[in-house]
C-alpha cells in the first residue's frame, strides 16, 4: 500500500509547511474582526448620524461602503482560515488512516 504511505507523508509535510501559515491567518482574521468593530464604532460617532436613533444609525453604518469593504475583507480572512483548517484536518485524517493501516498489519 504505497499509496497510503505516500498520502501520509504528504499529509505530514503539509502540516509542517502550513503550521506558521495558520497562525498568520488566525491573526489576520482576528485583526479584521477588530477593525470591523472599530470602524463601526467610529462611524456611529460621526456627526452625520448623531440625530438618528442608535438602532437605525447602526444599520446606516452597516450599509456604508467603508463598512462593507471591511466586512468583505473580514469574510475573506475567515474563509481562508476555514479552508486551511479543513485541508489540515484532511492531512491529519490521512496520517491517522496510515497509522491504523500499519497497526492492523502488525496485529
Amino acid at each position: 500500500m504505497k499509496l497510503i504511505e505516500r498520502d501520509a507523508e504528504q499529509g505530514l509535510d503539509y502540516l509542517r509547511n502550513t503550521s506558521d501559515m495558520i497562525l498568520k491567518l488566525e491573526e489576520q482574521a482576528r485583526l479584521k474582526s477588530h477593525m470591523l468593530k472599530h470602524i463601526e464604532g467610529k462611524m456611529m460617532l460621526i456627526g452625520t448620524y448623531k440625530d438618528v436613533p442608535v438602532s437605525i444609525r447602526r444599520e446606516m453604518v452597516r450599509g456604508s461602503d467603508k463598512w462593507m469593504e471591511i466586512a468583505t475583507e473580514e469574510a475573506i480572512a475567515h474563509a481562508e482560515l476555514a479552508s486551511l483548517r479543513e485541508k489540515r484536518d484532511e492531512a491529519r485524517i490521512k496520517i491517522s488512516l496510515y497509522q491504523s493501516w500499519t497497526r492492523d498489519r502488525r496485529g
